[in-house]
């Protein structure tokens, strides 16, 4: 299931309304909905439980620029994300900040760059650019986020209205390639260390990123988990699914040290607060449980097996959706390729086989397949 989807559910012919499902990694959200305004991390006037229970909010919002200026991008990041920082496990949406380049025009400077905003707290100075806002929402955490935008004045003559949807476009375009900076900093890393082959560079997000998130299509992972990716390389598929799955913690472990400088690197770019990395050989980390271990194909899966199997909790999780519910035991979940039964036979598992290419269309998973063996 994408980290995002929308499912029309009815439509009518005559007024073009129409009532859909919106699915994020917090929740589904029924349209058309009432969405709570949370503009600093909380609903004023209304507890959570009432917020949950009375008000029965499917989503709130909350206000990038606010907070932005406080608590803090530090503070929201130190907290896990905003989900945890105001306690609220449902979907968030937050706004870009473009509208207060309205409401704030007053204290602001706009052009083509960004918006210089004057504070409205302590008069410091703060320049908002696409760029700078997809970053401080991901580091926000939110489930629906807004590209940076000018909202003009009502009133705003047609040109004033025609060049500012313009640049708005050009921002949009600033802000999409902000958000696939993964792209750009795993080749700039690469020409430095080659933790990547040349050929593959190219294709990251189908080869590397789409066949890492392979494992998110299949397993659900519960908030809180903690996970273990050996021999991890160059995050791969630690640091996608750390993407994917915000509220779950990663461990990523390798014993090449120089691949987890990138990882370090792309972390702190990109703001992912749920990784932690190690310079050590999965055998050899002691006193620590983990509740799934993931990984390549970067030896046998008996080797695999052996390595992991002293690390993984014995653990069951219970995932509900609307229809079913699945329960998981802790284990071991590998990529791998190729004819893989005599490898299954030596590793002395059950491992269960699951077709890549059943999920995804394209040729490169023809023969790929995702191992999991429950511990």
């Amino acid at each position: 299931m994408p980290a995002l989807d929308f499912a029309l559910d009815s439509s009518d012919v005559k007024t073009s309304a129409r009532a859909g499902i919106i699915t994020t990694d917090h929740g589904t959200i029924q349209t058309p909905m009432f969405m709570p305004v949370g503009t600093a991390g909380s609903v004023k006037g209304v507890t959570q439980q009432q917020l949950k229970d009375a008000v029965a909010a499917q989503i709130i919002l909350g206000n990038t620029y606010h907070l932005y200026l406080r608590p803090g991008t530090e503070t929201i990041e130190a907290s896990g994300g905003l989900h945890r920082f105001m306690n609220w496990h449902k979907p968030i949406l937050t706004d870009s900040g473009g509208y207060q380049v309205f409401s704030l025009a007053a204290n602001r400077k706009i052009n083509e760059e960004g918006v210089m905003f004057q504070s409205h707290i302590d008069g410091s100075r703060h320049l908002f650019t696409p760029e700078k806002v997809i970053d401080i929402q991901k580091v926000i955490g939110a489930d629906i986020i807004m590209a940076f935008d000018e909202c003009p004045p009502a009133a705003s003559e047609y040109k004033y209205a025609l060049d500012s949807m313009n640049m708005t476009h050009r921002w949009l375009d600033r802000c999409f390639m902000q958000f696939r900076a993964l792209e750009k900093l795993y080749q700039q890393w690469n020409s430095k260390i080659n933790v990547i082959s040349r050929k593959d560079i190219d294709c990251l997000y189908e080869k590397h990123v789409l066949h890492s998130l392979s494992i998110a299509s299949v397993f659900d992972f519960p908030a809180g988990l903690t996970i273990i990716d050996i021999g991890t390389g160059g995050g791969f598929p630690g640091v996608p699914l750390a993407i994917f799955f915000p509220e779950v913690n990663f461990h990523l472990a390798d014993s090449v040290g120089k691949k987890l400088k990138i990882i370090e690197a792309v972390k702190k770019e990109i703001g992912l607060f749920n990784i932690t990395t190690e310079h050590i050989r999965a055998e050899e980390i002691k006193n620590r449980k983990f509740d799934f271990a993931v990984s390549r194909a970067v030896a046998p899966l008996k080797e695999l097996w052996q390595w992991s199997h002293p690390l993984l909790n014995t653990s069951q999780f219970t995932i509900a959706s609307e229809n079913e519910k699945i329960t998981l035991r802790s284990g071991l979940i590998c990529l791998k390729g190729g004819n893989l039964a005599r490898e299954i036979k030596d590793s002395g598992t059950k491992a269960k086989s699951i077709a890549i290419g059943q999920i995804f269309s394209e040729e490169y998973f023809k023969e790929k397949y995702l191992l999991y063996i429950q511990k």
